[in-house]
């Protein structure tokens, strides 16, 4: 049969909550994180409110640390770019995100749904960037991670 495999560490990103812990508090709390759409993430062509959750940050990300130039982190969905931050965050809080994990047999794997980012790169104009491309393809989010972290699992 296959080797055994292991669950060795968790992190999350959610509307107030930043962490496993937070996110366990605010639904212990009974927190609903609904609120009015931010004026900066989008203006409804009615004028009446709209709801929904929302990171606060969602565009942040730590391209140095990641390898990544300003412009590839611009030009990579922000799905992509918090999946860097959360995989790496997964395994420092397992103990590998160090030199630990180098001859370990550590696999990515997710699941990431359908995102706009593609078609509001092109509405501002063609864009020719191979990070373009690579930043934006769902199938490569797990596969950036395992690069740039030098993983080498299943």
């Amino acid at each position: 049969g296959a080797p055994p495999a292991a669950v060795i560490g968790m992190a999350c990103r959610f509307p107030g909550a930043d962490d496993p812990d937070e996110f366990w508090q605010r639904l212990v709390d009974g927190v609903d994180a609904v609120r009015p759409v931010p004026a900066h993430r989008w203006t409804p062509q009615d004028g009446r409110p709209r709801w929904g959750a929302f990171l606060d940050e969602p565009l942040h990300v730590d391209a140095g640390f990641f390898g990544l130039t300003d412009e590839e982190a611009r030009l990579t969905d922000p799905h992509a770019r918090l999946f860097l931050e959360i995989g790496y965050e997964a395994l420092e809080r397992a103990g590998y995100a160090g030199p630990r994990r180098h001859g370990r047999r550590i696999g990515v794997f997710a699941a990431v749904g359908e995102s706009a980012y593609p078609e509001l790169l092109a509405a501002a104009g063609p864009v020719t960037a191979p990070a373009a491309l690579v930043g934006n393809l769902r199938n490569l989010v797990p596969a950036r991670l395992a690069q740039v972290l030098d993983l080498t699992g299943p």
